[in-house]
C-alpha cells in the first residue's frame, strides 16, 4: 500500500477513506490494509495546511493595513481596502479557534508581533516612497483586531 501512496496519492486516499468508512460502518477490516503511518501524516498535514493558510492571510492583512496607515494617499490605496476585506473572507475559511487556544497556541501575540515586523520590512522594501505617516514600532493591532473583519 505504501507503493500506491508514493505513486498515486489520489487513489491511495480514496482506498484508505473507503477502508475507514467500512470500519466505521462496523465491518471488520484487516488492519494490514490500513496505511496508518501515512494516514497519520496526511491528517496532520491537513491541520498544518489550514494553519499556514491562516498565517498567510494574517501576513496579507498586516501588509495592507500598514500600507493604508503609512501611505494613505498612494494611488493603490483604493485597492488595498477591498483586498483586505477579501483577505478577511479567506482567513475565516481556514481559521479555527483552536489555533489561538490551549496550552500551546499556534497563533499568539508573539505570532502577530513577528508577522508585523515582517510586514513592516515588506512594505518598506516594496513601496517606492517613504511612508507619509510614521509606522508604529510595535503592532498597533491585537490578534482579535487582525482576525476581525474591517
Amino acid at each position: 500500500m505504501n507503493d500506491l501512496y508514493d505513486t498515486n496519492i489520489a487513489l491511495w486516499s480514496e482506498h484508505q477513506a473507503a477502508l475507514l468508512r467500512r470500519r466505521a460502518d462496523g465491518e471488520l477490516v484487516n488492519d494490514a490494509d490500513f496505511d496508518w503511518s501515512n494516514m497519520a501524516e496526511e491528517i496532520a498535514d491537513v491541520g498544518k495546511s489550514e494553519l499556514n493558510a491562516t498565517l498567510s492571510q494574517i501576513d496579507n492583512i498586516l501588509r495592507h493595513r500598514l500600507c493604508l496607515l503609512g501611505w494613505p494617499d498612494a494611488p493603490a490605496a483604493g485597492k488595498w481596502q477591498p483586498e483586505s476585506r477579501e483577505f478577511h473572507r479567506q482567513i475565516h475559511r481556514h481559521f479555527t479557534p483552536s489555533m489561538t487556544g490551549g496550552a500551546n497556541p499556534k497563533i499568539s501575540k508573539a505570532t502577530i508581533a513577528e508577522a508585523y515586523a515582517a510586514a513592516v520590512d515588506h512594505c518598506l522594501a516594496h513601496m517606492d516612497t517613504a511612508p507619509t505617516q510614521p509606522l508604529p514600532a510595535v503592532c498597533p493591532w491585537s490578534l482579535c483586531d487582525v482576525l476581525a473583519a474591517p
